[in-house]
């Protein structure tokens, strides 16, 4: 499973939940 910016844009809004997750651990990154 590749993780792109695009998609991380698209599953914020599919998922609200993994928002969380993606957004804190994406910004740490």
């Amino acid at each position: 499973m590749e993780r792109r910016p695009d998609d991380y844009g698209i599953n914020l809004l599919d998922r609200p939940q993994v928002l969380k997750v993606t957004m804190g651990r994406y910004r740490q990154d």
